[in-house]
């Protein structure tokens, strides 16, 4: 296992006042509020952290193309931001995960993306729950507060 993996995750320990730990498979799972759980793990080539989570099934139907018409739209639209939206058609669920090169970012500077990648995936997941699309609105007052600097 990765050096730098410990260190981050050794960091967003003290950040988030919760032990972490390195499951069998070389990931680390970390549940927010009981309401999401944000994975964190190494690519193969140790290169990259891939941080995900599994947000909501999306059950099929009209709501469901009107999701993943605006996941696409999130993912390549002017507004993009952190973070990436997948459809696993196998569970039905929408999947939102960011690669961040180990090489662009240090132990200290990842909570922001951690942060944001939450935010992101609790706004979401709590909107198509409800059956709506995220407002532009639900990310200026995120659920875990302002991105810290």
């Amino acid at each position: 296992m990765s050096k730098k993996f410990d260190r981050i995750l050794s960091e967003l320990q003290k950040v988030l006042g919760i032990p972490l730990h390195i499951d069998e498979t070389g990931a680390c799972s970390i549940l927010l509020n009981d309401l999401i759980t944000l994975q964190l793990e190494m690519d193969p080539g140790e290169n990259y952290l891939i941080i995900g989570s599994y947000l909501t099934e999306i059950l099929p139907g009209r709501f469901r193309e009107i999701v993943l018409k605006a996941a696409l739209k999130a993912n390549y639209g002017k507004e993009k931001g952190f973070g990436s939206f997948s459809y696993i058609p196998k569970t039905g669920q929408l999947f939102l995960f960011e690669s961040i090169p180990l090489s662009f970012v240090e132990a200290e500077q990842f909570f922001p993306f951690f942060h944001q990648l939450a935010n992101k995936a609790l706004i979401w997941k709590g909107s198509i729950e409800k059956g709506v699309l995220p407002s532009p609105a639900q990310f200026l007052n995120p659920p875990f507060g302002p991105t810290p600097r």
